[in-house]
């Protein structure tokens, strides 16, 4: 599904990138279009794993990164939604391909989509189709010539398209806001260890109080089959009383269970809930490591979460362990910001001495999770 010439420069060794008149060699192309090319060499780490076993999460990061126009990206999701997968991959397959495709393919591209027997995907270049139309007057006028061709064409249920169209054009929508010319706003510089102080101090208890190295967390698939969980959680428990050296009965009291689902497929994830595992409060507990005990905390605001890491990441030194724990153990939050801020933490914090235990506690507490693999790359590649 990708050019031979393209297939040499995604999984090459980067040799060919010593001299233009090599890589124009391996693309076929002018020496003027080098700047097409080289947006292989910016996105080859992630486009070699969309196009291997990691498509989901990768495809995750490239849609972060990827533009318009991107030819090398735009392969690589035309080579993904070609493929029998599930309909989860064909929807973001589908979402990068028309975020990077250049306008007039792109239009094509959603009119067709909506007419596949897929809802999925026709929900998503449903989507797509009304972003496109409010980028700019230019890509409305191209959807129409899109909508237009589709119905000469005689495409089924090309007429969707065409009543989107006209809708989106009837609706009106408030005018984009414009910049503020006025004079500019200078706000008061506050340190950020200074404001989690003000807003985390109900927590510290909480965080002295947490017995460190707690964490233990187990990722379990679930095989077709009766799944035995009491036994299951007698075996974790003692499992996790022999690795943290606590009472296996106070461990028992401690775990809890739920259920997580990935493209992997099904998981029961164990793991302990905090606040039963309190011991007498450490006063001499160092600042950061209580700004990353509050971090820890399942019940607190994103927010609140985000900004004890944030602390704790200017707070700790080099290869701070509880610091490069916490981080890790809030890879796979649900909030964004979250996971952005703990991968700021091992950047911060981590060195390339440390990139082993780093990834094993990722691997070992949010296993084939999107988030967490894509912040395991992005710190392998950050310490290479």
């Amino acid at each position: 599904g990708i050019n031979v010439g393209w297939q040499v420069l995604l999984l090459g060794d980067g040799l060919e990138l010593e001299s233009e008149q090599k890589l124009a060699a391996y693309s076929g192309e002018k020496l003027g279009k080098l700047d097409l090319q080289l947006q292989v060499f910016k996105f080859r780490d992630l486009c070699r794993a969309a196009a291997g076993a990691d498509k989901y999460g990768a495809t995750l990061s490239l849609l972060q990164e990827a533009q318009r126009g991107d030819y090398a990206v735009s392969c690589v999701a035309a080579y993904n939604l070609a493929l029998k997968c599930s309909e989860q991959e064909h929807v973001i397959s589908l979402q990068l391909l028309t975020q990077t495709l250049p306008l007039q393919p792109a239009c094509q591209l959603v009119v067709n989509a909506m007419a596949t027997s897929s809802a999925g995907l026709r929900h998503q270049a449903a989507i797509e189709f009304a972003r496109i139309f409010h980028e700019s007057p230019a890509s409305a006028e191209c959807l129409e010539l899109a909508c237009n061709k589709a119905l000469a064409a005689n495409f089924s249920r090309s007429d969707l398209a065409h009543k989107l169209f006209h809708r989106l054009k009837k609706r009106k929508f408030p005018p984009r806001p414009v910049p503020y010319s006025g004079t500019q706003i200078c706000l008061p510089h506050r340190d950020p260890v200074t404001v989690g102080r003000e807003h985390l101090a109900k927590y510290v208890d909480f965080a002295k109080a947490l017995p460190a190295g707690w964490h233990y967390k187990t990722l379990t698939p679930i095989t077709q089959g009766c799944f035995d969980i009491e036994a299951h959680l007698r075996r974790e428990a003692q499992e996790a009383a022999a690795k943290l050296k606590i009472d296996v009965s106070l461990i028992s009291k401690s775990l809890t269970w739920s259920t997580t689902s990935s493209s992997a497929g099904l998981f029961v994830a164990v793991f302990l809930e905090p606040s039963r595992l309190f011991a007498e409060k450490d006063e001499q507990m160092s600042e950061a490591d209580i700004f990353c005990g509050i971090a820890e905390h399942p019940r607190i605001p994103a927010e609140f979460t985000r900004m004890a890491l944030e602390c704790a990441a200017r707070l700790s030194g080099r290869s701070h362990r509880r610091a490069l724990a916490a981080a890790c153990w809030c890879a796979g939050h649900k909030d964004a910001a979250v996971r952005e801020q703990a991968l700021e933490v091992l950047q911060c914090v981590g060195e390339v001495g440390d990139l082993p235990a780093i990834q094993s506690m990722l691997q070992n507490w949010w296993g084939p999770d999107c988030h967490s693999r894509r912040i395991s790359q992005e710190i392998e590649r950050f310490c290479s």
